[in-house]
């Protein structure tokens, strides 16, 4: 519970809290980075004529100044490209999310000379395709992303007995 809430539900002061409570609030302000921490030396810098340094301005709006969720903005990075579980007994899942404005995006999967050994047209501009490697022996193996002709990432991935 926050020191300051607490001071209201008991209804004392500032002043009847630092007062009851100075041992206490010293080794809460002496706890380390804590928010409580910050509270308790705000306390006693003010109401008992401690120096603690420096000064912390404790925010106003709400717990520990957290935006309310209506105000948060979630971004997400515009590409996406992997595989897992890597390495894969099986079969693998590739995850993928694109820009808008793509034509034609394909998965290719190679071996290590470049030898295309299965293709896999994406549909969307994000999703998941499952690959299946049962077929192919162990080894590491080249999956690339290629979105309007153009490779925009290849990665390795290990396949398993």
């Amino acid at each position: 519970m926050h020191i300051s809430m607490k001071i209201q539900r008991q209804g004392q002061t500032g002043q009847q809290m630092a007062d009851a409570n100075e041992t206490i609030l010293a080794g809460i302000a002496d706890a380390g980075d804590y928010y409580a921490s910050a509270q308790a030396q705000n306390l006693l810098n003010e109401y008992k004529g401690y120096s603690y340094q420096p000064a912390i301005i404790l925010p106003s709006g709400g717990q520990q100044g957290l935006k309310l969720p209506e105000e948060v903005q979630y971004q997400f990075e515009a590409f996406l490209f992997t595989a897992d579980p890597n390495p894969s007994k099986g079969s693998f899942e590739i995850h993928y999310r694109l820009e808008d404005g793509y034509q034609v995006a394909n998965v290719q999967l190679k071996d290590l000379s470049g030898k295309i050994l299965k293709l896999v047209k994406l549909e969307g501009s994000a999703g998941t395709v499952q690959l299946s490697s049962t077929s192919l022996l162990p080894g590491i193996y080249l999956l690339s992303l290629d979105v309007n002709g153009t490779n925009l990432k290849t990665i390795k991935v290990i396949v398993s007995k």
